[in-house]
């Protein structure tokens, strides 16, 4: 009896929250154009994830620029891809496992002999805004090798909220999890879950599943893994269509097909001249 009593209560609760989740990115995604967001800023150009490749994808027109964070060690929120950074005599070390100063001074000896200017050096968050337009759009993508939070969602909501940017920027993640804590700090904030079919992590399977239980607002989707009966399911349930990553004709039709929202590019300037 006490075990029918409570699958009927998680049944309740599970209807309640499917009930209640009520997908909107209309004010980050566009219902007019498609959305045009440079892949980790303008990486064709610039180093990627920092102020140079911001600044360049704006300059080539994009509506936006897509970048990915993560914590140090000493807690700072950084732009950087992957969970690790190669020093060039000792080996790979992991992001979350260093300061700020030591990413910076292995990110110099990466390009020893050259001078780094400021643009082209790992940026914290904090530093990357004055360089986007007032109108220019943010997609942060959150990586974290954590599974229930990334440890910084408190802080990423306070930069957003201080920055007064919300209806520009949009949270995706891989990890459902982690957008949904960003909904419960604050419903306002537009969030994606980031999906792709060729991942065996958990996180990374079932799409629609992965939404709900993430709340997002958006799914962000591997171009290639994408089919039909996806996207008709993804738009039946609200949720707002991005894809990734969209670089020649070919993928450009299919995205155009599936009446994406938004797109996620390397190639900013081709796009925008075919779009």
């Amino acid at each position: 009896m006490i075990i029918v009593f409570i699958i009927f209560i998680i049944a309740v609760w599970i209807i309640k929250e499917y009930i209640s989740w009520n997908p909107s990115a209309e004010r980050f995604y566009s219902e007019e154009k498609m959305s045009v967001l440079g892949h980790r800023g303008a990486s064709q150009q610039a180093q990627e994830n920092t102020n140079a490749s911001i600044i360049a994808a704006f300059d080539q027109g994009a509506n936006g620029v897509e970048v990915d964070i993560m914590k140090t060690l000493d807690n700072h929120i950084i732009l950087h891809h992957d969970f690790d950074i190669k020093h060039p005599q000792n080996g790979n070390k992991y992001i979350a496992d260093l300061t700020l100063e030591e990413i910076q001074g292995i990110h110099n000896l990466q390009f020893a002999g050259d001078s780094l200017s400021e643009l082209e050096m790992i940026p914290q968050l904090d530093n990357i805004f004055d360089n986007i337009p007032s109108t220019g759009l943010i997609n942060l993508e959150i990586k974290t090798r954590r599974v229930l939070a990334s440890g910084f969602e408190s802080e990423l909501v306070r930069i957003i909220q201080d920055r007064k940017i919300i209806d520009r920027v949009l949270v995706s993640s891989f990890n459902p999890m982690v957008i949904r804590k960003i909904k419960k700090i604050n419903k306002d904030i537009h969030t994606g879950l980031v999906w792709r079919t060729k991942d065996e992590w958990i996180f990374k399977r079932p799409p629609l599943l992965f939404s709900y239980i993430g709340r997002a607002d958006a799914i962000h989707i591997d171009i290639h893994s994408a089919t039909t009966e996806l996207v008709d399911k993804c738009k039946r349930l609200g949720l707002k269509i991005n894809m990734w990553t969209v670089n020649t004709m070919e993928e450009f039709k299919l995205a155009k097909l599936f009446g994406a929202d938004g797109i996620i590019t390397d190639e900013i300037k081709y796009i925008l001249e075919i779009l």
